[in-house]
C-alpha cells in the first residue's frame, strides 16, 4: 500500500512491544533472554528501560525510512538442503 504506516499501526506495535518489556522487567528468564539476544546481535546490552525509551521515540518517518532502506536492496534468501529447480534466480 503507498500510504505507510498509520498512527494506529504504530501504536499498536508500540504498545505490544512497551508490554512485552513491563513483562520482561517482572521476569528474570525473559529479561535475561532479551539482553542476551542484543549482545548476540549488537555487542552490546541496553537496560529494558532504555529500550522502553527507544520505542517510545519510534516516529512513523522513522518506520518508513527503515522499510524504504530494506526494500532498495536485492532480497537474499538461504536455503538448506537440495533445491535446484524449485527456485528461479533474482532478476528473471
Amino acid at each position: 500500500r503507498d500510504q505507510g504506516i498509520t498512527a494506529q499501526e504504530l501504536s499498536r506495535v508500540k504498545e505490544q512491544a512497551l508490554t512485552q518489556y513491563a513483562q520482561a522487567k517482572m521476569d528474570m528468564k525473559a529479561r535475561a533472554s532479551i539482553l542476551a539476544e542484543d549482545f548476540f546481535k549488537a555487542g552490546t546490552v541496553k537496560t529494558i528501560d532504555r529500550k522502553m525509551q527507544e520505542v517510545q521515540a519510534v516516529r512513523r518517518t522513522d518506520v518508513e525510512t527503515a522499510l524504504r532502506d530494506v526494500l532498495s536492496q536485492k532480497p537474499v534468501v538461504a536455503a538448506l538442503g537440495p533445491c535446484k529447480g524449485h527456485m528461479e534466480p533474482y532478476g528473471r
